[in-house]
Parts: structure tokens; sequence; C-alpha cells
């Protein structure tokens, strides 16, 4: 473990992220396999600090929480706070204010805080308008940044410099970033940390230009640009608001050479977005070279700019923009829906707005076909649903403007053929490759789960109830077409929940046997298996009166019905109260 957790320091400054990340997880797995568990958390955490470093913070947030969790069930309490206050800073990076204090929190309950913890505290702070507090939260991160490795120092730099640069600091930050910077050479010899490096060149651009020394910052930049490379290019997914400026101006003063500039963006943001206001950019070679990554973007203002590069006044332009238009192997932009909680669509990158379908019923119309995808849908059918009561005519009428709404959200201009088909009267939804819907990620996740055996077993089911994001298509829940769709996905999120509750009480971990209990109560609010399995939970982590209590909301729930609890649920209540073992 310590030797693959030293290679991926090493792989990550280099920039060899990806594969880095693929070993750690391997390891995770085969550690959950194989029984073996040491070090384990640290892994966990170091996944959560690649995730982060590829400008991934939700994932990385998953891996940091179950990194604490698997520390703390292992009595490694002051590693589960030092999680923990990595848990708080990306809860504070987000804006969630709340979730950091409840963090942070935590954290001081397990152990003395930390110097992430510290970067949390100011971040907080700093975000709620309160800059004399965020300012000494960060002079004791920086106090305790001392010893540190250097990875950690490097990773606090760059997490301090926006809070320093926006309590007007920037001196300070200047000098964090000229030490981390001379640290990364000594620390990574070989190459000299070039990520690292890159990353720490981009923050130390902007902090210079904030300053007013053009000049410096531009000459930062085109030192980051050579440290980039091919594969380091997520370094400019960090603070890039601050950033674009500086790349836009060193575009058009020629210190960027605007095809591989270009190409870098794109492969930092594939599907394009970020590169729309380049389209607008006065050097006609900057223009030029965003005519592709715009047609791989799935964002609605991405046709206007292709078609004004159509007219652009430039010809290199104009014909760059006729040859990427005209191809026909361009890849699709994929789609990804969410079912799980609400309904969402995304195009690309860009997420759909109520506004866009026009009318609810074109939403309605694409819900229908997704939940009945791969299967032809009769257009009687469809006018039962949807329109009942209008004449075939109306129905028809209403049906071709509803198609036309899903087709303008679902299919990109000038790109591959759509996913709504139509043939003979029948309607359907195809899904290609490249596009995701949320509830078939938890059903994979949750049948390899049931399935699994030994350690890998827990881990797997952690995983299927994470990718439970609540109940699906709620705004169809009292539709018959949706009905045993619906039903098939929250019968297997129970299976799932009580697998971890036994999983987790079969552990001697109450805590969790309780949380995932708690859930499938919740969901679950009538069967009485799992009122009994929680009080039973509640009991064995010595909350008698949680246990209590919860038999009364049994009571309560099938009293709904005119029910009254089983005997067996009578027996268990009747030993907490005596104080029995159950």
């Amino acid at each position: 473990m310590r030797h693959l957790l030293a290679q991926a320091r090493i792989d990550c400054a280099a920039g060899r992220h990806e594969e880095a990340l693929a070993r750690l997880v391997a390891s995770v797995r085969a550690s959950a396999r194989d029984g073996h568990s040491e070090a384990i958390a640290e892994v966990e955490a170091a996944c959560g600090r690649i995730e982060f470093e590829l400008g991934r913070d939700g994932p990385a947030l998953r891996w940091f929480e179950r990194a604490a969790r698997t520390a703390e069930i292992s009595g490694r309490l002051t590693t589960a706070a030092v999680i923990c206050g990595t848990c708080a800073l990306l809860h504070a990076r987000a804006g969630r204010c709340q979730d950091a204090r409840a963090a942070l929190a935590h954290a001081g309950a397990l152990a003395v805080s930390d110097s992430f913890a510290e970067l949390a505290s100011a971040t907080v702070a700093a975000r709620t308008g309160r800059p004399a507090e965020a300012s000494h939260a960060a002079d004791r991160a920086v106090t305790s940044m001392a010893g540190l490795p250097a990875t950690h120092q490097i990773l606090l730099t760059a997490g301090l410099t926006p809070v320093l640069a926006d309590l007007d600091r920037r001196d300070d930050a200047r000098a964090l970033l000229d030490a981390a910077l001379a640290m990364t050479e000594a620390a990574f010899p070989e190459d000299g940390g070039s990520f690292y490096r890159a990353w720490l060149l981009c923050q130390r651009t902007w902090v210079r230009g904030e300053d007013g020394d053009a000049g410096g910052a531009l000459t930062d930049l085109a030192h980051a640009w050579r440290e980039l490379g091919d594969g380091r290019s997520h370094v400019l997914r960090h603070d890039w608001d601050r950033l674009r400026p500086w790349i836009w101006r060193a575009l058009r003063t020629g210190v960027l050479e605007p095809a591989s500039a270009v190409g870098q963006l794109h492969r930092a943001w594939p599907r394009g977005s970020e590169l729309l206001p380049f389209a607008g950019h006065p050097r006609a070679r900057v223009r030029a070279a965003v005519a592709a990554p715009l047609m791989c973007s799935g964002h609605p203002e991405a046709r206007a700019r292709l078609d004004d590069l159509l007219e652009d006044p430039a010809p290199s332009v104009r014909e760059r923009t006729r040859r990427v238009v005209g191809r026909e192997d361009h890849a699709p932009v994929a789609l990804e829906f969410r079912v799980l909680g609400r309904f969402e669509v995304r195009r690309g990158d860009w997420l759909v707005e109520a506004p866009a379908w026009g009318r609810p019923v074109a939403s309605r119309l694409v819900r229908l076909l997704l939940v009945h995808r791969d299967t032809a849908v009769t257009e009687d059918t469809l006018f039962e649903v949807l329109w009942p009561g209008l004449s075939t005519t109306s129905a028809r009428r209403s049906l071709q403007v509803a198609l036309s709404r899903a087709r303008a959200v679902l299919d990109v201009p000038h790109g591959a053929p759509g996913v709504l088909h139509v043939t003979e009267r029948t309607y359907r939804l195809t899904l290609r490759g490249c596009d995701e819907v949320d509830a078939d990620a938890f059903e994979l996740t949750a049948d390899a789960a049931l399935d699994a055996r030994g350690r890998a077993r827990h881990i797997l089911l952690e995983e299927a109830a994470e990718a439970w994001a609540g109940e699906p298509l709620p705004e169809d829940r009292y539709e018959r077409w949706a009905s045993q769709w619906r039903q098939a996905l929250l019968e297997r999120h129970a299976a799932v929940l009580g697998a971890l509750r036994d999983s987790c009480s079969a552990r001697g971990d109450h805590g969790g046997a309780i949380r995932a209990g708690r859930r499938l109560v919740e969901s679950e609010p009538h069967e009485e298996d799992g009122h009994r399995a929680l009080m039973a939970a509640y009991a064995r982590s010595g909350r008698q009166d949680r246990a209590l209590h919860q038999y009364a909301e049994c009571r309560r729930a099938l009293s709904e019905f005119g029910g009254e609890p089983q005997e067996a649920t009578v027996r268990l209540r009747d030993r907490i109260l005596t104080g029995a073992a159950v």
C-alpha cells in the first residue's frame, strides 16, 4: 500500500492522474475482496485527492467521505478527523457552508483540527462575509503547514491563494506561491513536479494580474503553458474564472499560439462550452480554432456561434468552419438523463432549463419514451396518456409540436442523428453508447452488490446506496405508465438498504446500520421488518430511548391502515424495556 501511494504521488506530480487513480481504485476493490484493510482509508483519501486535482470536486467528496467512514470504523480517529477537514473544504468551495460547518464540527469531535480544517474554516468565513475570522484561520493554516509532506503543502497553498487574494493579502499569497514553487522543484527533481508547477504558475498568473503586474502575469502564464504538456490541461479547471481573462489576453498578444492553446482548452473541457466566448475573440486564428470544439458542445448557443463563424469577415475562419460543419464523422454529443430524485437532462454540459421544453408536455413525452426506451410506443398510446379527450386530429397536431420541442432539446444542430425515432405511427427513444441514465448506473451497481460475496459485498453495497439520488420520477408518481418501472427501482433500492443494514450490523458498525435502516424505513414506512431491525440497531448502540421511539413510529405508521405491531415487534420492545440483549 505504501509503495502504491508513493507511486501515485510521483505519477500525479507528472500529470499521470488517471493512471494513478485506476491503480488505486483497483487496490481498494482488491482489499475489500481479499480482506486486506491496511491503510485502506489512506488509499481512499488518495483517490479523493486525485479527483480533486482533476477538478472533479463531486467524486472527490464521495471518496473523502468514504475514507472518513473507513478510518472512523477502524478506530483511526485522527485520520478520520483530517479527512473530515478536507470534506469541509470541498463543501466550502461549493458554497455549502452549512455542510462545511457540520463536517468541521465532526472533525473537531474526533480529534484536534488540522491544516485542511483551518483552510475550510477560512474559506467558510470568507464566503460568509467574516474577513477577520477568515484571515485568522488562514494564518493558522499557514502555520500548521510546516513539516507536512510537500504535496500537502502545495495543495494547501493552492487552496489558500484565492482566500488570501480575496482578503487583499496578495503579497502573502505570492510569498506562499513562491515558496511552494521552490518546494515543488526540490520534492520532484526528475521533472520538477510539472503538474503542480503548472498549477501554481497559473495561480501566480492571476494573482500578479490582480496586482497590476500584467507583464509578470503573462510571463508566468507562458511558463505554465510549457509545463502543461499533454494530459495536464485539467490544471486549467482550477480558478478558471480568474485565469480566463489572462488566457484571452495572451492569445490576443501572441504570448500563446492559438491552435495549441485552444487544443489545451478543449482537452480541459471536452464538451466545449467554456470555449463559446472565444468564438468572438479578436484574432481570426483563435476563432477558426474553436469551430471544431463548438461542434462537440451541446450548448444551445453553439449553433448561433457556428452560424456567426460561417459568416465571419475572415475567409480563413469561414473556410475552416465550413469544413468542420460539413464533416460526417462528428462524435455525438452525450445526453445525461437524471430520473432519480427529479427529472433532469444535460446535453453535453448544458443543463436543460424548463423554458427550453416550450411546454411541459414535451418533457412528459420524453419521460414516457425514456421509461419505455427501445420499445415502440404507438401513437394511440401517446394520445391516451398525454392528450385524453382530444380528437385524433388535434392530438396528432399536439404530438408533432411536442416532438419538435423535444428534438430541439435532445438533438444538436449540425450534429449526428438524434435519439427520437418515428416509424409508421410508432415512437421510440433509442440511446447511444455515450448516453447515460442515472437509474441504469444504480441498477448495475445494485445487481453487482447483491450478487457479491465476502468483503467486496459491503463496499459495493455502499456504492449502490450512494448512487441512489431519490424517488424515481416523482413528477410521474401517479402515472400508470410509470408505475411498474418505478416499483422495480424502489424494490431494488430497498433490497440494497436492507443488505447494507445487515452487513453493517454484522461488522459491528451500529452507526452504519442505523443510517441504512433509517433510510429504509423512510422509503418504506409500512414495512414492519425494517422498523424492527432499526429498533435493534438503536438498542445495540446503547440508544434504548431511540429504539423505543422507533417502536412508537412503527405503531403510528401501521395505525394508518388500521394495523397493530406484530408479536415479534412487541417482544423486541419488551426486551429493550428490560435491558435484555437483542
